[in-house]
């Protein structure tokens, strides 16, 4: 943890960072939460941006459970998982057919710093996002 957090504060101000990993939430008993770990590293997030008013995370991109799904770190940050470009493990509501687009799930982030959101354009099959940034 202590690199993370010396990486954090090697940001140059006014930085917009964006945290990625394959794995933020699990699947455990019958719903979606962080194993500790991930608990810790996100609480140092939250105090980076406590801390900073210029240079801040923005959010955290991962996947792992092959489905869509958004929620927030204790202090606000996005988390923002992504349904797979996997046919057979999906669980996500979406109707794929094979060898065809909608088979693949492709998601382009584009930030929009003055309206303060998080786009997310899908290619293939889902719905497009749009996300808060605090």
């Amino acid at each position: 943890m202590q690199k993370i957090t010396a990486t954090l504060n090697s940001a140059s101000e006014g930085f917009h960072i964006i945290i990625l990993t394959h794995i933020v939430y699990e699947f455990i008993e019958r719903k979606y939460q962080p194993r500790q770990y991930i608990v810790d590293m996100l609480n140092i997030f939250d105090a980076f941006n406590k801390l900073n008013s210029k240079t801040r995370v923005e959010c955290i991109i991962g996947g792992h459970i092959h489905n869509d799904y958004v929620s927030s770190t204790s202090g606000g940050i996005p988390i923002i998982l992504c349904d797979s470009d996997s046919y057979l493990f999906s669980a996500n509501r979406f109707v794929r057919k094979r060898r065809h687009v909608s088979e693949q799930c492709i998601t382009v982030f584009f930030p929009d710093y003055e309206k303060g959101v998080l786009n997310l354009f899908r290619f293939g099959y889902g719905k497009d996002l749009q996300i808060p940034l605090k």
